[in-house]
This record gives C-alpha cells, structure tokens and sequence, in this order.
C-alpha cells in the first residue's frame, strides 16, 4: 500500500473516532442512554399489606449539603409567599409563587411538595435547588385548595410543608401536562376516596372533608394518619437502614407504581419519611380486601422499572433559572429528570432528582 493511500485511510479513521467520541460525549451529557440508570442497584421488596418499597442504591453524584423545604419553613430560613408580598404588594397569581432562600445551605424543592396559607394551598410544579443566600425568584406551582382566594391568619406567606403528593395521575398533571384544571380533578379524586375510607360503615359519606376542597384536608385527616402511620412505622425503619440508598421503587397492589432517584443519598435520606408517607396514602386509598396481602413483584421488575423509561429518548426544557427536565416516555411508564447545570461549566450536569411514574 502507498504512504499516500496508507495517510488518507488514517485520516478518515481520525475523523471517525472524533465523531464518535463526540457523540459520546452529547450522549452523556443529555443522558439520553440512560448510563447511570444501568449502574442502579435495586433489593427488596420490603413489604406492609399492599405496600411494598425496593431499596434503590447506587453511585452519589451530587455531595452538596441540602436543606429541604419542610426543614427550611420550620426554622424560618425560607420566605415562601404570594407573588408582590415581598414588597408589600398583592399581585398573586394562582400558579407562579415568590421564593427567598435566606439560609446558609442549598435549598432543594420538589414537584409536588405541598404547601399551606397564602391565599390558597398549593402544591410545587417543579424540581428545583435553589443557592444559599438568593435574592427573591418566581417558582411555578399549581391550587390544590379549589375553594378559597383569601388569606387567612398567616396573610400572603405561606406556613408550612405539608406532604409530597404521591398518586401518578396528579403528578402528571403537575409535571407533564402542566394543567391547573387536570390537578383540581385530581385532587376532587382523591378527596373522593378519602371520604369513602373514613365514613363509618353504614353511613353515607360526607360531601367534603373541607369547606374549600383543599388536598391538606385528606393529609390532616385524623383516621387517614392514624392508619398511614401503620405503613410508615413498618417500612421506613429499615430504610432508613440503608445509608446509601439513593431511592425507592414502589409497587400497590401487586403492581410498580412508581420511583424516586436522587443524586444526593443525604438528601434522599432527608426526605424519605415524606415520600414513604405520600406513598402509604396512596396504598391506604387504594387497599381493599382483594389487595389487602397481594405478592409484590419481584426486584428484577423494579430495576426493569427503572432502567427502561431511563434509556428513552428526552424532551427537555428549562424549568429554573439552571435546572431542567427532561421528560422520557415508553408505553408503560413516564419519567422528568430532573438535572442542574454549572454556568461556568454547561456540560458538567448534576442530577437533582428522578420521578417515574407508571401510565
């Protein structure tokens, strides 16, 4: 072979490998082949009736030290209020809220926290890790309280993190179709069960278990947690076992629901008894007799869970001023990805958090 033909081929072959080395590298940044979902460990199940919860373990890719919203509004040290408050003024609107972190930690807020005052109660539209120290900023969120437009004691701001939702079909009302009229028929499903669960027998339900249609009722109701607490003093011991766990896949009544994934395992720990709460709801609204002790399926379905939707390919867009979401979709299951990017280094993505929930 000539030295001329022998320099073209190794020029085509340099050419080569710079394509696809630089492929690799949009494919890891997109996370379009879903690596570290292919890294996730997954054990379990640990089950209680129709409840069961899979330990999810893998690699921390996120070590910031975080403060959640419910820990941030108990010491004061964020200022979650109507929109104009801040300065005095009332222009609230029902899906855009006002957000100030005055405390020295990262401040991490999650689709689907709800929230209590204001004007109404209302739940978060977003993942979001908010700096230490940041000046006021808008923060999406969606009514979760159909029947009220007034403050009451607390005025504009709001008092307290109640609960993360858990049902599928009100997170993707929050997260995927972004609808305020789809979540309020969420939240009047929800409540319907709640009524249905707490009336005693032979009685007819109630017609609300608020005046004003608010989610916060079925949290608060003294029969609900009485019952949920059965749940969450059987399941969360031992996960709070697992140091480094940096999720949880869930299955009610014999069936995956749906599954949390962190980049932060202190942050997951943080937030555990919530999520195993909002999740104990759901199970409570959803037991009946048939499903009382179903078999929960078995751990390989849990990581299939996981890993296929995560392979997927994405559609992103920009929900804060450095976080996206990147939404997957398969037949069975949706996923938003929740990830953050370093302005001095738009590549360099970290991974706040996933949510998968089952179709």
């Amino acid at each position: 072979m000539s030295s001329l033909k022998r320099r073209a081929r190794g020029t085509v072959l340099v050419a080569l490998v710079g394509v696809l080395v630089g492929f690799t590298r949009l494919i890891g940044q997109t996370g379009r082949a879903g690596t570290a979902a292919d890294r996730l460990r997954v054990e379990g199940p640990i089950q209680n009736q129709n409840l069961a919860i899979y330990i999810v373990r893998g690699k921390q890719t996120d070590v910031r030290k975080y403060m959640t919203l419910d820990e941030a509004m108990r010491s004061k040290a964020v200022a979650l209020r109507e929109q104009g408050a801040g300065r005095g003024q009332d222009r609230a609107q029902v899906n855009e809220l006002e957000i100030e972190n005055k405390s020295d930690q990262w401040l991490y807020i999650q689709a689907g926290d709800v929230i209590q005052g204001g004007k109404q109660d209302r739940t978060i539209g977003t993942d979001v890790a908010i700096p230490p120290h940041s000046a006021p900023q808008p923060i999406s969120a969606f009514c979760v309280e159909h029947g009220r437009w007034t403050p009451r004691s607390g005025g504009m701001a709001f008092q307290s993190n109640t609960a993360i939702v858990g049902s599928s079909a009100l997170k993707k009302s929050i997260q995927g179709e972004k609808n305020q009229s789809a979540v309020w028929a969420e939240v009047a499903r929800e409540e319907a069960k709640a009524r249905e669960m707490v009336t005693v027998t032979g009685e007819s339900p109630a017609l609300a278990l608020s005046a004003t249609g608010t989610y916060n009722a079925i949290v608060g109701n003294a029969k609900i947690r009485t019952d949920r607490t059965d749940y969450v003093n059987s399941l969360l011991p031992r996960l709070e076992k697992a140091g480094d766990a940096v999720g949880i896949v869930v299955a009610i009544n014999g069936e995956i629901t749906a599954a949390d994934v962190y980049g932060s395992s202190a942050l997951f720990h943080k937030l555990a008894r919530k999520l195993v709460e909002s999740y104990a709801l759901e199970a409570l609204l959803a037991r009946n007799q048939q499903t009382a002790t179903v078999a929960a399926p078995s751990k390989e379905a849990a990581l299939t869970f996981l890993t296929d939707v995560s392979k997927a390919a994405g559609k992103d867009e920009k929900v804060a001023e450095s976080v996206h979401r990147t939404t997957r979709e398969t037949e069975g299951a949706v996923l938003y990805e929740y990830t953050e990017s370093d302005p001095s280094a738009p590549s360099a993505e970290k991974l706040l958090h996933k949510n998968i929930v089952k179709k």
